[in-house]
C-alpha cells in the first residue's frame, strides 16, 4: 500500500467524523457558519496529531488533555461564530477531538489514553484506519446534509450511527474470532492469541475485504496464524504453523505480543506439517530446509527432537 495513500485516508477518517460530531453539535445557521461548523470540527478531529505524535508527545492522544488540546481550535471557531458560546464551541471540539481522533485510534492503533496518570498503551485494533466504511458514509452524509434543500442534520446523525455500529461489529467479531481460534488451535504452554484486519499495508478496492480479519497464536515455541475471514468462517483454509525447538522470549511491545527470535546458529524454525499425541506426549513433525524433523514434548515447555529410523 502507498504509504501516502494510507496517511491521507487515515487522516480523512479523522477529519470527517470529527467534522460530523461538530456539525451535529453545534447550530447550522447560514451556509457560511455551517461551513464554519465543519471547518471547526475537521481541525479538531487531526489537532492531536498537529500538536505532535503520540509518540513524541504523548499528552497530545491522552483523553485527560482533550480539552487543552483544542482550546487553540475553540478560539478560532469564536472569531468564526460569534453568536455561539466560547463554552458551546469548546465542548464540541473536545468532543470532535475525542470521537473523532481519540476513539478512532483507539480502534486502530495503541495510545495512551490515561496519560500523564498511566503510560499504558490502549488498544482494540478492530479496524485499519483509513477504512472506507468509516470515511465514505461520513462524506456521503455530510454531503447529503449540505445538498438536500431543507436544512436537516439526519444524514450527517445518521452516518455517525452507522459508523459507531460497525465499530461495535469490529468489536464483536473480533471476540468471536479470538474465541474460536482459543478453542480450535490449543497450545500446551501459555500463549497469546492476537486478532487484527486483514488489511494492513494493503488499499483494496472491494469493501468487503475491510471486513475481514486474520489471527495468529505464539508462544515460546509456537507460531500459527492465517486468515479468519469476515466470522471465523475461513480458518483453517489459509493456515500456516511453524515451531521453534529452542524457546523464545514472548515480550509485549506497542499493545502487541511479539517474539525476540534467537539468532545462533543451532536455532530455526520448521515448518509444522503434522502434529499429534501419543501415550500422553505429544509430538510435532515438520520440515526446514527440505529436511524433515520429530519433535517430542517431554515436560511442558521441554521438546527434545527424536530420531528418526
Amino acid at each position: 500500500m502507498d504509504p501516502h495513500l494510507y496517511l491521507f485516508f487515515h487522516i480523512l477518517s479523522h477529519a470527517l467524523l470529527g467534522a460530523a460530531i461538530s456539525y451535529c453539535l453545534l447550530p447550522e445557521g447560514t451556509w457560511i457558519q455551517r461551513i464554519a461548523s465543519l471547518f471547526i470540527g475537521g481541525l479538531s478531529g487531526i489537532a492531536p496529531d498537529l500538536l505532535g505524535g503520540r509518540d513524541l508527545q504523548p499528552w497530545t492522544h491522552s483523553l485527560l488533555f482533550a480539552p487543552l488540546v483544542v482550546v487553540w481550535v475553540a478560539l478560532i471557531a469564536k472569531l468564526l461564530l460569534r453568536k455561539v458560546s466560547f463554552w458551546r464551541l469548546w465542548g464540541a471540539s473536545t468532543a470532535s477531538a475525542i470521537g473523532g481522533h481519540l476513539f478512532l485510534d483507539y480502534m486502530g492503533h495503541d495510545i495512551p489514553l490515561l496519560y500523564p496518570f498511566s503510560d499504558k498503551l490502549f488498544i482494540m485494533e478492530a479496524l485499519t484506519l483509513g477504512d472506507p466504511w468509516v470515511w465514505f458514509p461520513l462524506a456521503t452524509g455530510l454531503l447529503l446534509a449540505f445538498c438536500l434543500k431543507r436544512r436537516t442534520k439526519l444524514p450527517v446523525i445518521l452516518a455517525v450511527i452507522f459508523v459507531l455500529l460497525y465499530c461495535i461489529y469490529k468489536i464483536i467479531v473480533k471476540s468471536i474470532i479470538y474465541q474460536e481460534v482459543e478453542a480450535r488451535y490449543p497450545v500446551g504452554e501459555k500463549s497469546y492469541i492476537t486478532v487484527t484486519p486483514n488489511t494492513y499495508f494493503e488499499f483494496p478496492i472491494d469493501p468487503r475485504t475491510w471486513l475481514k480479519f486474520k489471527y495468529r497464536t505464539i508462544s515460546s515455541h509456537h507460531n500459527q496464524g492465517g486468515i479468519a475471514g469476515y466470522w471465523g468462517e475461513e480458518l483453517g483454509s489459509t493456515d500456516y504453523h511453524s515451531f521453534y525447538p529452542k524457546k523464545r522470549e514472548v515480550v509485549l511491545s506497542r499493545g502487541e505480543y511479539t517474539v525476540i527470535y534467537d539468532t545462533s546458529s543451532d536455532s530455526f524454525d520448521i515448518d509444522v506439517t503434522k502434529e499429534w499425541v501419543e501415550d500422553g506426549y505429544r509430538y510435532i513433525e515438520g520440515t526446514f530446509e527440505n529436511k524433515t524433523y520429530l519433535y517430542k514434548e517431554i515436560t511442558p515447555g521441554k521438546w527434545d527432537e527424536v530420531e528418526q529410523e
